[in-house]
């Protein structure tokens, strides 16, 4: 239905393309030229960062200055990464991260429960059990 809804907004655009209003090619130019801006910031910083870490090895040799530039990058994407992973997850990693959280919760509760972690197929059941009935349902 979706892309339905795009096709059909394609047309009306053809069609008639004056009826983009001018604030909205406005709002869209600051929006691209902000874009542009944050992007040219981040260029510098990165570029910053590598001569103040690698650029006396850099300056030594090529090889040097390829591998630092590909350890750099590495890093730079690892640790970007890695950081809208933990502060940004989509819908699917929030689910499999609680699912998770679950398991380790209920782990740590047959723990206590018993002393030891549950060592039969029916302790384990029990355990699941014990589980699903403390853990709080939202579908209210």
């Amino acid at each position: 239905e979706e892309a339905l809804s795009e096709v059909e907004s394609e047309r009306q655009l053809r069609l008639n393309p004056g009826s983009i209003s001018s604030t909205i090619c406005v709002s869209v130019l600051v929006y691209d030229v902000l874009g542009f801006v944050v992007c040219f910031q981040w260029g510098m910083l990165v570029v910053r960062g590598y001569s103040v870490l690698f650029g006396r090895v850099a300056a030594k040799h090529t090889a040097f200055y390829i591998g630092s530039c590909l350890i750099y990058a590495s890093g730079v994407v690892v640790a970007i990464s890695r950081l809208v992973f933990c502060f940004f997850p989509s819908a699917e990693e929030r689910l499999i991260a609680e699912a998770s959280m679950q398991e380790t919760s209920c782990a740590r509760l047959a723990e206590l429960w018993r002393g030891t972690p549950p060592s039969s197929a029916d302790e384990s059941s029990q355990v699941q059990e014990l589980c699903q009935t403390l853990t709080p349902t939202t579908d209210a």
